[in-house]
């Protein structure tokens, strides 16, 4: 955690503070790939910006990150990313990325 923060990959919670046990929210998630990405100096081939039906739920904080929605078209940003949706995001992250 140390290293994601000196790296401004996470933030925390608010007040220099982290939470490492609690769920995490699919655009904070998000938030965090794409620092990471940021990190690495480098761009997703062939990612664009969806307009998702729920995209004025989204946090201010999270709009740049946010590119892969849910069924419905939309994104449910406060839902909590469960492991399948994980799995999914580092799939879609690693096939783009790794290459």
């Amino acid at each position: 955690m140390a290293w994601a923060a000196d790296n401004k990959i996470v933030s925390g919670v608010g007040d220099e503070k982290f939470d490492p046990s609690a769920p995490i929210t699919r655009e904070q998630l998000a938030v965090m790939i794409n620092s990471f990405i940021e990190y690495k100096s480098t761009k997703l081939v062939g990612t664009n910006k969806p307009a998702f039906a729920d995209a004025n739920a989204v946090s201010n904080w999270a709009k740049d990150a946010v590119t892969s929605g849910i069924t419905g078209n939309t994104f449910a940003p406060k839902a909590n990313a469960d492991r399948a949706a994980v799995a999914t995001i580092f799939k879609k992250f690693v096939t783009e990325f790794v290459k």
